[in-house]
Parts: structure tokens; C-alpha cells; sequence
């Protein structure tokens, strides 16, 4: 069964790949099919592979919150600024 169009965007976790933009795409693809969070999640976990996967395995999210994970994803795979983040959070303050 294929999957329904944009609702393929794979993250395999290897160093050339972006998991801001893998993130930013999915997040885009479910707004504009209006997909709620907890489908999200579920979509996002499909689409792992190889190391990402094996990172969720060991991740093991309290729940299947899309937030959660896609800070935890980030955080884990991704090109984070810590410095930026305390920044934008402070502003949010």
C-alpha cells in the first residue's frame, strides 16, 4: 500500500541528511492535509529507518507526543544551537 502523496518523507539518520528539513516537511505536509498530532507522530514513526530508527527504539517517548519527539530527533540528530534556543526561549518569556 503507498503511502498518501508528501506522507513518504524518510529519515534514515545518516550524516548528510537534515532532520530540520525532514522535520519542517513532514510538519508541512500533514497541515496542509490537516492531520493531528497524534497521527503525526505515527507518521513520523513509520517513516524512520536504519539509525533513526534504531534511535526511537532506544528513545522510547512516554508517549506519542509529536513534540516530544521531534525535539528529542532534533536535539539528537540534528545541527542544534543551544545558545539559539536559549535565546528564542527567553524572547518567549
Amino acid at each position: 500500500m503507498a503511502s498518501p502523496q508528501g506522507m513518504d518523507e524518510l529519515f534514515w539518520g545518516k550524516d548528510h541528511e537534515d532532520v530540520n528539513n525532514w522535520v519542517e516537511r513532514l510538519t508541512m505536509v500533514v497541515e496542509v492535509k490537516d492531520i493531528n498530532d497524534d497521527k503525526l507522530f505515527k507518521i513520523a514513526k513509520l517513516n524512520l529507518h536504519s539509525q533513526a530508527q534504531e534511535w526511537f527504539k532506544k528513545f522510547n517517548p512516554p508517549s506519542a507526543d509529536w513534540t516530544i519527539l521531534r525535539i528529542a530527533i532534533v536535539q539528537k540528530l540534528g545541527d542544534v544551537d543551544v545558545d539559539e534556543i536559549h535565546v528564542k526561549f527567553d524572547a518567549i518569556k
